[in-house]
C-alpha cells in the first residue's frame, strides 16, 4: 500500500477537492487566477508569489479535474484560497512512479517534469510568424503529397495569415475579458471593422476546428486519451485535453480559457502538424 507524508495528498483527494465547487465557477476563477500571472514564466519572476502558488500547469489540471469529476449543480463558490489549496495539493501530490524501477530515473523524472510544464513556458505570440511560413511559403522544391494551402485550409478553416489574425483577437480577447470569448461579440456594431478584416465564417470556422469543444467532448477526448495510452501511476502527467482546444463551450454559449496561455499555441507549426496528421490520416510533413 502506498503511505504518504502529511503533507502530501493523493491524486483521487485533489480530484474530490476540486469537484466540491460549481464547475463553471472553478473555471472562471483558474481564468482569473491565470491571467494574474507575470507573462513571462522565466527565471526573472521565479520568486513571483502567485506564480509559485498557482503555476499554471496547477491551473490548468484544476481545471481539468473540474470539468471531467465536476458538476454544474455543486453551489459552492471557491475563492481565492480553495484555488491555492488545490493548487498546493497538485504540487504536492504522491508520486507512486518513483517506486517503479522504470519511471524513477533521473532522465524519465526530468521529461515528465518537462511534459507537464514545457507547454507554458513557450512564447506563443512570437510563434504565430512560423506558421505562415512552415505552411503557406514552403518553396515547393519538393513536391508534398498532403500539405497545400488548400489541405491547411480544410484543416485549420481559413488560410494561415487569417488563421493568425484570429488567435491574436481570441488572445487579446480573452486577456480583457477574464478568459471569455463569446461568438455573439460579432453582432455588435463595435466589431465591424474586425469583421472587415476576419470574415465572421472563418473565425468561427478556425474557433470550431481548432479551438473550442464543450464539456462532453472534453469527457470524451480525455477518456479516448487514457484508453489510447494508459499510464498507470501518472495521473498527474497524463494528457489534459486544455493543450489541445484550449477553450471550452459553457452552458449560456459562451467560451472561456481556463488558462489563456495556451491559446497561441494552438496555431504552432508542431501543433498544427499532430492536429494533421491524427485528422488528415498521415504525417503532416508529406
Amino acid at each position: 500500500m502506498i503511505k504518504k507524508a502529511p503533507h502530501e495528498s493523493f491524486y483521487s483527494e485533489f480530484t474530490s477537492f476540486v469537484r466540491r465547487f460549481n464547475q463553471e465557477a472553478m473555471l472562471v476563477a483558474v481564468a482569473q487566477r491565470a491571467l494574474s500571472l507575470p507573462g513571462n514564466f522565466g527565471m526573472d519572476n521565479r520568486g513571483d508569489r502567485a506564480l509559485r502558488a498557482t503555476p499554471p500547469w496547477a491551473l490548468a489540471a484544476v481545471a481539468k479535474a473540474a470539468i471531467v469529476h465536476g458538476n454544474a449543480h455543486r453551489r459552492a463558490v471557491p475563492r481565492e484560497r480553495d484555488l491555492v489549496t488545490a493548487c498546493h495539493m497538485h504540487n504536492t501530490l504522491v508520486a507512486p512512479e518513483l517506486d517503479v524501477p522504470e519511471l524513477n530515473s533521473a532522465f524519465a523524472i526530468l521529461a515528465r517534469l518537462a511534459f507537464e510544464q514545457f507547454p507554458y513556458y513557450e512564447r506563443g505570440l512570437p510563434e504565430l510568424a512560423r506558421p505562415v511560413a512552415f505552411f503557406d511559403d514552403y518553396s515547393c522544391r519538393k513536391s508534398l503529397e498532403v500539405i497545400s494551402k488548400e489541405s491547411m485550409r480544410e484543416l485549420v478553416g481559413a488560410d494561415m495569415v487569417t488563421a493568425a489574425g484570429i488567435v491574436l483577437m481570441l488572445a487579446t480577447g480573452a486577456e480583457i475579458n477574464d478568459g471569455y470569448f463569446n461568438p455573439g461579440w460579432l453582432d455588435q456594431i463595435n466589431f465591424a471593422e474586425l469583421l472587415a478584416e476576419l470574415p465572421r465564417e472563418e473565425i468561427l470556422a478556425v474557433v470550431n476546428s481548432l479551438f473550442a469543444w464543450d464539456m462532453d467532448q472534453f469527457r470524451r477526448e480525455d477518456a479516448e486519451a487514457s484508453v489510447r495510452t494508459p499510464l498507470p501511476h501518472l495521473d498527474r502527467y497524463a494528457f489534459n485535453p486544455l493543450t489541445s482546444r484550449p477553450f471550452v463551450r459553457l452552458s449560456d454559449g459562451r467560451l472561456i480559457a481556463p488558462v489563456p496561455q495556451l491559446i497561441p499555441r494552438r496555431l504552432t507549426p508542431l501543433a498544427s502538424a499532430f492536429h494533421g496528421s491524427r485528422d488528415l490520416g498521415c504525417p503532416a510533413g508529406r
